[in-house]
Formats: C-alpha cells, structure tokens, sequence
C-alpha cells in the first residue's frame, strides 16, 4: 500500500490544505500559468508523480533495509573519518539517483527549485520507512541550503553543485559536553589568522553525521563576549588542500535510529570560514535549526503512520475472544483515538508548510537582492511570525505524539510488540531521538511561552 496515494488524508490534503494558490506565485512569477506547465492541476499532478515516486522507493527499498541498518549500525570511524557501511551507501546512491538531494535548490546550481514543502512532505515518507535514513538524508539539501543563504557565490558555486552530486553532506556542531541547551556556555573558541582564516579549537559532541565533509560550526571569537551574544558561526570543511581539517573520534551507540551516524568531533586548530558577522552565529544556525524542527515534525508523523498501520494490519488478523481485535469495541476505540491524533498532527504539519514555505523562499530572496516588493514584505512578515509561531509547536507535538503513540502500538500487540520480532519495538526505540534533538519539548514550550 503506497504511504501516499492510498492515503485519503494524504490526498485530500495534498489538494485542499496546501496553499497553492499563496505559495506558487512567490516561486513561479508567471503563475497562474508557470513555466513548464499550463495550470494548477498540472502542476499538483507534477508534484504528486514526484511524490509517488519517492514513496514506491521508500515502501520496495528504504523500508525494507530498516531493521538490519538497525542491526549493522551506519558503518564505522577509522583515522578520523566517518566510513559509511554498504547500507548507507546504497541508500546514498539511490537518493541521488532520484534527484533528492537538489529538489529545492537553485537551478544555478543544478536543482529544481522547488518549493520546500515537498522536501518535507518527501522526508515525512521517509521516516516512515526508516527514521536513522531520514536523518542521514535531511544534511544535503539542508546543508545546501545554509550554503546558499549565508555563504559567499564562491563557495556556493564550488560546494553545492559536490552536495548535489552526492559527494559532500554536512552537520550542524552546536553541542558540546558542558553546553547542551545551554548553547552560551559553549567553549569552542575561534581565533583570527593573519590572513582573514580563522583557527577553531574544540569539542562538539552527539553531531548527526559529523563527517559528511563539511561542518557548520557555533564558536566564540577569543576575546568576545560570553553568553549567547559572542557567539559566531563557521563553515569548516574535512579536508583544506587534501589534508584533513577536523577528525571524527567516536560514534555514539544509542537506544534508538543506530542507523544514523552521531559523532563527536574534534577541532584542532581547524582552518575556518567565518559565516556572515562575527557574534551574529545563533541566528544564522537558527534557520538551520528551525527547518530541522519542521522536518523532525515530519519524522513524528512518519513514525505515527508506521506505527498505526502496522496495528491495523496485526489487529485484522489477531483474534481474541472468538473474533479480531479490531472488532473488540475497547481496542477500537482505543484506535480510533490514536488514528484522529495521527489525522491531527497531519493537518497542522500541512498547514504549517504554507507558512515555512512562503518565509523559506522570501528570506532567500531578501537576502540575495536585498529588497521585496511591498506585497511580498507583507506576506513575509505574516508568514516569519506563523513560522516563528507554529515551528516549536509542530516540533513538541510531532515527538511527543510519535512516542506516545509507539508506546500504545507495542501495548497493542501485547506479548508480541516486546519482541524484535516486530517492528513497533524499533520505531518505539527510534522516537526517543525526535524528542530530545533540536531542542527538547521543554524549550520548545519555552520558545512558545516566549513570544505568547
């Protein structure tokens, strides 16, 4: 059964809930007929081949490998490096055969350009079929991304195209030992080079694929301020000259998502890049973070629809008391109440792509031309406070909804959902990572009760 066309909730919202009419004009100037099709309906039918087409490999290829990525873990480190098993490398090959990796960037660079919310919804699948995929996927577009917001046309022109191509992904260090949701007391410290270079010495520890080749580092220039506001941020890169820059030292074992690498890292002395103004690095990795925290949305709802349709199926074919579960009225009430929270969580994660897409592609705007007309000035304002708004709630109950809705499916099965036999014990597992990553549930209640 396809995780998207043989979804109703999938298909009518698809249709009715994005705005297609708000979102299409900001990207295709020649709306309501843009470049390459006639009308809406060609374009909705465009996206949805796409659609379809990424969740056929997630159902024959990605979903399958999930249970013994699992098991094998992502591959090894060796002198530093980040060695990626022949699991991982597959599912690497076979995403940038499908042209994953350039969905939403630029055409100059050699992508589609197209609006971010199909990265997302594409990503949603994903998870469903394998959460530690998903995370090792979501740092090259996000990556790419940062690049082409924030980094000189030099760097964009010779990095991005190598991130595209699959040969170059990235990570965010932000954590340290001592400065976890604390981000001001981080200790990495940044120094000036007499040739305009920074040298980073530090520690960064559980980063999401530390060693896909490029890195965007929080650090404190020496001898700025401490707190939040001396922090800055830099693009370091593995290898400078074909010599390696930073080293891999560890990779964490985990209760959940073993599939996915979560490494520490180590800076000595590392050449470095600083990313637009110095003590101006929070805000800068904060697009980063919020697009992550919608994209961890989206792993929440895949878990959920794992979960339920796995229940459903087991619950048709497991009697008790003389007929199947489903037809017990305690068990399906008790569904039918996880289903409506799944169905919930799916609209708020449509309807808040409406918002993320619109800032997404006008922040990317403003910044490359420096100007807006004054209607897109308004739709953006409206849309940075939704964003700003609806993110860490879309991220809070997006996990928090993920593991408990795991928990009951393994309740579900009984006896059975205890054993590795079964795959609810594995996105049960997995599901402790989406609430604890990119901010915990408690600060993102914080970032809510902030502007409220």
């Amino acid at each position: 059964m396809s995780y998207f066309r043989n979804s109703e909730e999938w298909q009518w919202l698809f249709k009715n809930a994005f705005d297609w009419e708000g979102v299409l004009p900001v990207y295709y100037p020649s709306y309501p007929t843009p470049e390459g099709w006639n009308n809406l309906l060609e374009v909705q039918a465009f996206f949805k081949e796409m659609l379809e087409q990424i969740c056929k490999w997630c159902e024959e290829k990605v979903a399958p490998r999930a249970a013994l990525l699992d098991q094998q873990g992502p591959g090894e480190i060796e002198n530093g490096l980040m060695i990626s098993n022949e699991l991982l490398e597959t599912l690497y090959k076979e995403a940038r055969e499908l042209g994953l990796y350039g969905l939403t960037t630029g055409r100059n660079y050699g992508g589609l350009e197209l609006p971010i919310a199909l990265n997302f919804m594409a990503f949603a699948f994903i998870g469903r079929a394998c959460l530690a995929s998903s995370s090792q996927l979501g740092f090259y577009s996000g990556i790419a991304d940062m690049l082409e917001r924030f980094c000189s046309p030099e760097d964009c022109q010779r990095l991005i195209p190598k991130i595209l191509n699959g040969e170059l992904s990235g990570s965010m260090a932000m954590t340290e030992s001592d400065a976890g949701s604390d981000i001001g007391s981080l200790q990495t410290v940044a120094v000036l080079q007499p040739d305009g270079t920074y040298h980073i010495r530090g520690n960064k520890i559980f980063i999401t694929n530390a060693g896909g080749g490029l890195s965007f580092v929080l650090a404190r220039i020496q001898g700025e301020a401490e707190g939040l506001s001396g922090i800055s941020l830099f693009l370091v890169e593995q290898f400078v000259n074909g010599k390696q820059n930073y080293c891999v030292i560890k990779n964490e074992h985990k209760l959940g998502m073993r599939g996915s690498f979560t490494c520490e890292i180590m800076f000595d002395n590392s050449q470095a890049k600083l990313v637009g103004e110095k003590n101006q690095g929070l805000s800068m990795m904060f697009h980063l973070m919020n697009q992550s925290r919608v994209g961890v949305g989206g792993q929440g709802l895949g878990i959920m629809e794992a979960c339920l349709d796995y229940v459903k199926k087991y619950a048709l074919e497991r009697k008790q008391f003389g007929r199947p579960l489903m037809d017990l009225p305690l068990f399906k009430r008790n569904f039918e109440q996880w289903q409506v929270e799944c169905d919930a969580f799916r609209a708020l994660f449509l309807d808040s792509l409406n918002s993320f897409t619109l800032y997404h592609r006008l922040d990317l705007k403003k910044r490359n031309t420096g100007e807006l007309t004054e209607r897109e000035q308004e739709i953006f304002d409206h849309a940075t406070q939704l964003t700003r708004q609806l993110t860490p709630l879309l991220k809070y109950y997006g996990a928090e909804s993920a593991l408990e809705i795991s928990k009951k499916s393994i309740q579900a099965l009984g006896g059975h959902g205890f054993m590795l036999d079964h795959s609810v014990e594995r996105w049960h597992r997995d599901s402790f990572g989406p609430v604890v990553y990119e901010g915990t549930s408690q600060i993102q209640a914080l970032m809510v009760l902030k502007d409220l």
